[in-house]
């Protein structure tokens, strides 16, 4: 394998990771940041010839990086000097009580309808109109809406990078300028295997895996909850993201071979803290018997501008 190669096979992760850790890391990183350097030179390439300001619709499933890869592609474009902001439409979440909810009584964050769609579309009416308007924070902590929302400013010529789940949803772009548009797909497109190329994770449980951990640091949520939550966050992306994934004009693949051995040690003791009993403990032990083999890897190692400090500390 070449070292600008995603490594999936464990045996080979393993073998890379002993022989030059820093080289292995260096290379995921740059395949992720250089996928997102190529998008960045398409806005920029599109600049000129687009009247008034771009919009970037970036949008993936939950623990795909969506967050980290606004914040990277923002900071790229104002290296070709064109400047950016950053959106996210999870603060335009309804309170809990104004959410829809399912038979099982939860506030439903995966639909669309939990956003405040007529303040959404308001906010973007203002927003390229006058060139500013405030949008509202949701406090994930609080479970609501903080009190100062935050102002934004978008002048001629600048690029606003919209990132959410829903962000490809047509219910979010129908009253967007279709010329002013680019739409961006992230996901963990990869899956992990053995030697002999069985599936040990898939793309989606390596995501379940990096959410185990950011719920538990960022969102004060066990991974029993997250487990809970699980069916419905994965209910959510098949009917409100998957139908719109072909919409996109780019697609990147946040897979890093060597988050799995990252995510490891701390993933498999939170893991232990899942009751026997928990309807999911099946899907527990998958992801236990995956991340068994690897080795682990202090987060020291992780470099400061990686998608993965989104979900670590």
């Amino acid at each position: 394998m070449k070292n600008t190669d995603r490594l999936t096979d464990v045996s080979r992760i393993n073998r890379a990771l002993e022989e030059d850790t820093a080289a292995r890391i260096a290379a995921d990183e740059h395949i992720y940041h250089d996928a997102i350097r190529a998008f960045a030179n398409q806005v920029a390439g599109r600049a000129p010839k687009v009247q008034g300001s771009q919009i970037i619709m970036l949008a993936g499933p939950t623990s795909s990086g969506k967050t980290t890869t606004a914040h990277i592609l923002r900071d790229m474009l104002s290296h070709r000097g064109v400047e950016a902001v950053s959106i996210s439409l999870d603060d335009f979440y309804l309170g809990p009580d104004k959410m829809p909810a399912p038979e099982n009584g939860r506030p439903d964050f995966e639909s669309v309808h939990a956003l405040d769609l007529p303040l959404l579309h308001a906010f973007f009416l203002k927003l390229l109109e006058e060139g500013a308007a405030d949008m509202p924070r949701f406090d994930f902590q609080a479970g609501g809406r903080a009190r100062q929302p935050i102002h934004v400013e978008l002048r001629p010529g600048e690029v606003a990078i919209v990132e959410g789940i829903h962000a490809l949803n047509p219910l979010i772009v129908e009253n967007l300028p279709e010329e002013n548009l680019m739409k961006l797909y992230i996901s963990v497109s990869s899956e992990l295997q053995d030697e002999r190329e069985n599936t040990l994770l898939t793309g989606r449980e390596l995501r379940l895996i990096r959410r185990i951990s950011r719920d538990y640091f960022y969102r004060n949520s066990s991974p029993s909850n997250t487990l809970d939550m699980w069916s419905g966050v994965v209910a959510g992306e098949e009917k409100y993201l998957t139908p719109y994934a072909s919409d996109a004009d780019c697609r990147i693949n946040t897979f890093h071979s060597y988050e799995p051995a990252i995510f490891r040690d701390h993933v498999l003791r939170l893991l232990e803290t899942v009751p026997k009993d928990h309807p999911l403990f099946g899907q527990v032990r998958r992801l236990q018997a995956g991340l068994s083999p690897l080795r682990s890897l202090g987060w020291e190692v992780v470099p400061a501008n990686s998608v993965l400090r989104e979900f670590i500390r």
